[in-house]
C-alpha cells in the first residue's frame, strides 16, 4: 500500500499535496530569514515610513499566503486564479523599496534588502501554490 493511498489519496492527489507542502516549507523559511534579519534592522532605528512600508509588503505577502491556502483547502479555482493576479503588485512594490532603501543610504541595507526579498519570494511560493491549486483542480477534471 502507498503512502498516499493510507492517507486516503490517489497517487496523483498525493503528489499535489507534497508540491504544496514543499511550497509552505519554502515559505516558513523566509520567514525565519525574515525574523533574523529584522533583528539586525531594529538596532539601527528605520525611519517609520520604511517600517511602514515593510510592514505592509510583509502584510500583502501574508494575505496572498492566506488565500492561496484557502483556495487549495476549499478547492476553489477562482480563489485561486484571482490570487495570481495579486503577485504583480507585490513584486512592483517590492522593487520601489528597493530603490528607497538604497536612496536613503541605510547601514543595515543589505538585512533590510534581504527583508524585502523574502517577503516578495514569499508571495511568490504562495502564488505558486494557487497555481498549483488550478492545476489540481483542472487535472482532478480531465
Amino acid at each position: 500500500m502507498e503512502f498516499s493511498e493510507k492517507m486516503g489519496l490517489t497517487q496523483n492527489e498525493g503528489a499535489y499535496y507534497f508540491l504544496i507542502s514543499r511550497l509552505i516549507e519554502r515559505i516558513a523559511d523566509h520567514a525565519v530569514k525574515i525574523a533574523k534579519a529584522s533583528l539586525f534592522v531594529m538596532d539601527e532605528g528605520i525611519s517609520a515610513d520604511m517600517t511602514g512600508m515593510l510592514s505592509s509588503q510583509s502584510e500583502t505577502a501574508l494575505k496572498i499566503f492566506s488565500r492561496s491556502f484557502d483556495a487549495w483547502t476549499k478547492k476553489d479555482i477562482n480563489l485561486a486564479n484571482n490570487n495570481i493576479d495579486s503577485i504583480e503588485k507585490l513584486i512592483s512594490d517590492c522593487e520601489t523599496i528597493k530603490k528607497e532603501i538604497l536612496r536613503k543610504n541605510y547601514k543595515s541595507v543589505t538585512y533590510i534588502s534581504s527583508i524585502i526579498e523574502s517577503i516578495r519570494r514569499a508571495g511568490e511560493y504562495s502564488a505558486d501554490m494557487s497555481e498549483i491549486t488550478i492545476n489540481y483542480l483542472v487535472d482532478d477534471k480531465i
